[in-house]
């Protein structure tokens, strides 16, 4: 993931950046809890601090033989936290690039509170980025990963009991790192935005733990017949 930070660098990259946490900082501004970890090795570009939740934690991952850092540091797949007890999750650019999304989301659903949330930020499939995945075969960062539709993700997290509480996305530049390029196609960014809307770059989905209900036992009273006195019945 610190390809991602490098990625994030580049003019495509900062646009995408940008587009992302504005939408993050407006999905976010009503989630209290006191609570939140974003799982990234990326030291300059995070989300985690557009939350009002009071204490914010940011984990590295353990299989990038990379890392230099004396701050937090867990495999993906097993969450170092105590069942039921975190406010928020954030997983930007998490699911693209591991082997085993749906045991990710499991371990995320298991760490968070009851009605905890979960933040997910993926590219999307049918995006220009997407297509030009596709076409090009480009082995570059970021057309490495899987990509991974609005139907793919809903489904993944409803097998997990989360419920989707909002979706966005954002970003519909064109898959051009030059700044002269990137001008030349405002009016292409300016329909795309009306027109086609599911095809931005990037899908942002927030979801939220969901558990079962408790049904209370209701004990049904009876009442006790009487019995009759000895000695009443002449």
């Amino acid at each position: 993931m610190e390809c991602m930070q490098t990625w994030y660098q580049t003019t495509l990259g900062q646009h995408v950046l940008a587009d992302e946490q504005a939408q993050v900082e407006s999905i976010l501004a009503d989630k209290f809890g006191y609570y939140l970890v974003e799982f990234s090795n990326m030291e300059l570009y995070t989300f985690g601090h557009l939350s009002p939740i009071t204490y914010k934690y940011y984990v590295k991952f353990k299989t990038d033989t990379t890392i230099k850092s004396d701050g937090l540091i867990a495999e993906l797949d097993a969450f170092p936290f105590i069942p039921d007890s975190l406010d928020c999750i954030i997983l930007p650019h998490v699911l693209e690039f591991t082997k085993n999304p749906e045991l990710i989301l499991k371990e995320a659903w298991q760490s968070l509170r009851p009605n905890g949330y979960l933040l997910l930020l993926t590219f999307n499939p049918y995006s220009l980025m997407g297509i030009y995945k596709k076409i090009k075969q480009d082995k570059t960062f970021p057309f490495t990963g899987t990509y991974y539709s609005y139907r793919k993700l809903f489904a993944m997290l409803k097998s997990c009991d989360f419920h989707i509480d909002e979706s966005a996305h954002c970003n519909f530049d064109l898959p051009f790192e030059t700044k002269n390029r990137l001008k030349k196609h405002k009016l292409w960014l300016a329909l795309a935005q009306l027109a086609l809307p599911n095809s931005a770059n990037v899908n942002i989905i927030l979801a939220r733990k969901e558990v079962g209900g408790i049904t209370p036992i209701r004990f049904k009273w009876v009442k006790k017949a009487t019995a009759a006195k000895v000695g009443s019945v002449t």
